[in-house]
């Protein structure tokens, strides 16, 4: 049941949190990197944080336009065993929305605006 509430909450987060932003110029979000590839129908999205933020969390945003994203993950610390500021978010293919061909990553600071990475594009 416990675990059903998480899915619940999730599912509700990423329903109504869209963030109607249009992508930041480079020079604005040179704080991390992000690569976007897709593998065996899988996507994979990782990023390292060059700045070493005080990151909560991190947002995974999706857009068919690149103008406008919705939050379709979110990932609360690096992969288990990584000492790095790294990190990686998967996703079977057939589970996003089609028509999906941008990415992004959004760092939710306590107390800071968040700054989203530049939008990387799948085709």
């Amino acid at each position: 049941m416990k675990q059903y509430l998480y899915v619940l909450a999730l599912i509700c987060f990423c329903k109504f949190a869209s963030a109607q932003t249009a992508v930041q110029p480079a020079a604005e979000t040179d704080k991390f990197s992000i690569e976007v590839s897709e593998l065996s129908g899988k996507l994979n999205i990782n990023w390292c944080d060059k700045k070493g933020l005080d990151v909560d969390y991190w947002e995974v945003q999706s857009s068919k336009e690149g103008t406008e994203f919705t939050t379709i993950g979110l990932v609360f610390g690096p992969e288990p065993g990584n000492k790095s500021n790294c990190f990686r978010f998967k996703q079977d293919k057939n589970k996003l929305e089609k028509g999906i061909v941008y990415f992004r990553v959004m760092p939710m600071i306590k107390g800071a605006a968040s700054i989203p990475s530049n939008a990387v594009q799948v085709k």
